[in-house]
């Protein structure tokens, strides 16, 4: 229950980081008009990655997460066979039998 605990603290620090980082990006940005204060937008980066972590862990995926997910994949590879064939006749493609020019 500790563990837990401590996690939730971390989610809450790391989500009060980021909205505190978004403010010092924004006031600076209105206060100097330079926009190389837009810099200190870089201190929301390691934030988003371990609320990424948390969230992953808390809400783990399910299983229509999974088969959504197998078939992107299917799709892609399926895509991906069909341009490294290369064989020129471009079965996939709709082509209008007319000539225009």
């Amino acid at each position: 229950m500790t563990d837990n605990k401590k996690q939730w603290y971390l989610l809450i620090l790391a989500t009060v980081w980021l909205f505190i980082a978004l403010a010092l990006t924004a006031g600076a940005l209105y206060i100097t008009r330079d926009l190389r204060s837009a810099l200190l937008a870089g201190l929301s980066t390691p934030q988003i990655a371990l609320l990424r972590r948390l969230y992953l862990y808390h809400f783990p995926p399910s299983a229509a997460d999974y088969e959504i997910q197998k078939l992107k994949i299917q799709i892609w590879s399926n895509w991906a066979q069909r341009k490294n064939q290369g064989n020129g006749d471009h079965s996939d493609k709709q082509h209008n039998s007319r000539r225009l020019f």
